[in-house]
């Protein structure tokens, strides 16, 4: 195995379990009634070329050193301003720089029609959220994993960015834990991230449970070990190694860091 096959595959196994840096904080709100049955309609796609409808301008700035792409759901308003009020209204730290973003997609169908107008007014007024081409529904949230490596890599400022910090919009960060201690144990060893460890877990045959998946999508009985995609640290010299695989390698898998943990070990 190559020194790249190396690094991309020790990027989603485990390499070292810090959960007590993150905290849970809100509770996601239950999923509108038929809003998975809604999902099966609509095919996964091998989304490799995203465009942003809602991209502001500048909004990595050539002197972020660390970048916090925040998982959001479109209509999760109270989660985001929530965030900006605590850890995320942090704008610098010591001799860091740190830049929130909130990541999401499209409207699916079910979407109330008060959302849109409501994003476009929370959009003028921070300037901090980007918009991918893709439906946001829980089985695209591994394409919103891609669309935030893609989009690191093509608007932030390298070599200035050293971490982005991928956080789920209903976790609380002590980010004062994270650049003191999580990261200065990152920047002095080869690991490439670090997160809350997952040993042992499994796919779920249900067809009709959240997170279920198909023997046709992954025969195996195990998941290869990973590291939950709620939050975690990463080196941003990875990110363009990242988009390259996702380039070159179709997934099918859609449940966020299982799909790119057999990713990048078909590397």
């Amino acid at each position: 195995m190559n020194l790249l096959k190396r690094v991309l595959l020790g990027l989603v196994i485990t390499v070292a379990c810090f959960c007590y840096f993150f905290s849970y904080s809100y509770t996601k709100p239950a999923p509108a009634a038929g809003r998975y049955e809604l999902e099966e309609f609509f095919p996964l796609l091998n989304l490799t070329k995203f465009k942003y409808l809602l991209d502001p301008h500048n909004l990595c700035a050539e002197e972020t050193n660390l970048l916090i792409a925040v998982h959001t759901a479109r209509n999760n308003f109270d989660a985001r301003e929530a965030i900006r009020e605590t850890y995320g209204g942090l704008k610098s730290y010591k001799s860091w720089n740190l830049k929130v973003v909130f990541f999401m997609g499209i409207a699916g169908t079910s979407e109330p029609t008060f959302v849109e107008p409501l994003l476009r007014e929370e959009s003028a007024n921070y300037s901090d959220i980007v918009v991918g081409d893709f439906m946001d529904t829980y089985k695209n949230l591994s394409y919103k994993h891609i669309m935030i490596y893609k989009w690191a890599d093509q608007h932030c400022y390298h070599p200035n960015i050293e971490f982005v910090l991928k956080v789920d919009d209903d976790i609380f960060v002590n980010i004062f834990n994270v650049m003191d201690d999580i990261i200065p144990q990152l920047k002095s060893d080869k690991k490439s991230y670090r997160g809350l460890s997952m040993y042992g877990n499994g796919p779920q045959r249900g067809p009709k449970d959240k997170w279920y998946v198909s023997e046709d999508d992954y025969e195996l009985d195990l998941y290869p070990d990973y590291c939950s995609g709620s939050a975690y640290v990463m080196k941003a010299e990875v990110i363009h190694k990242i988009v390259i695989a996702s380039e070159k390698i179709p997934f099918r898998l859609w449940v966020s860091l299982h799909g790119l943990t057999i990713l990048f070990q078909q590397l």
